[in-house]
């Protein structure tokens, strides 16, 4: 009876030490990953919608995302909506028939943010916000890069600085104030801005503002909410943790 139990044991740990030696390091576990895939739950796509003489929509497009901060409130990107106030409905990840009329209920457009109000309930899952943010965390980034919504990307914390924005501020028309920002390697472009990064938990770290390429031209401006320095994405920009809870989250 011993030397079966002892075989069971072996056997056991035979697996455990394959399935250990099989998992890359620094990948998240599976429970991990399932906490990560709960951030599309506090994820809406911002749309911009056409309209006849009538009032009806006749199309729409998406570009931007945003954040559920609150049941009837929407965290995203200034930018985003500057110049579209009254053509942006959002779109729920967690009901994506849904199309909800917002309104504009607070900017703060020197770090670039924003908050959209809904007239009912945001189906889905208010975004928690996380605890802290360490250079080197796994992260996952959503938003709507070319349209395609609700897309995840993942990659983690490269660097987290105050960044004072001296490089872009000639040609930057939002007046960006120093505030804290979060650079990543998570795939990011057109469409990702006011989309969330989360840790592999799901929470909330930072909203997407920017998103860096490099150029041959070596021409480096803010506009439009992206530094333009060349042909391929190299990181991501994100409004960070701790100026999210300043101007937001301690409302």
């Amino acid at each position: 009876m011993r030397e079966r139990i002892l075989t069971v044991l072996v056997v056991l740990l035979s697996i455990l030490g394959f399935i250990v030696l099989a998992t890359p390091v620094g990948a998240p576990d599976v429970h991990g990953r399932a906490q990560a895939w709960r951030a599309l739950q506090s994820s809406v796509s911002l749309v911009s919608v056409t309209r006849d003489k009538n009032g009806k929509v006749t199309g729409e497009s998406s570009g931007c995302a945003g954040v559920i901060a609150a049941t009837r409130m929407v965290l995203t990107a200034f930018h985003c909506i500057r110049t579209l106030e009254d053509r942006v409905l959002v779109r729920p990840y967690a009901d994506q028939k849904r199309l909800l009329k917002v309104m504009v209920k607070w900017t703060r457009v020197g770090y670039d943010l924003a908050v959209l109000e809904t007239a009912e309930d945001i189906p889905g899952k208010v975004a928690e916000l996380a605890p802290d943010v360490a250079v080197g965390e796994a992260v996952v980034a959503i938003g709507s890069p070319d349209g395609e919504e609700f897309l995840m990307t993942s990659g983690i914390v490269s660097k987290v600085v105050v960044d004072k924005f001296s490089n872009c501020r000639a040609s930057d028309p939002l007046g960006r104030e120093p505030h804290q920002v979060i650079y990543t390697d998570a795939m990011i472009f057109f469409g990702n801005s006011g989309g969330g990064l989360f840790n592999i938990h799901g929470q909330l770290l930072g909203i997407s503002e920017r998103v860096a390429v490099v150029d041959v031209l070596g021409v480096d401006n803010c506009k439009d909410g992206f530094v333009y320095t060349g042909e391929h994405i190299m990181w991501g920009y994100f409004v960070g943790l701790d100026t999210l809870r300043e101007v937001f989250f301690q409302r």
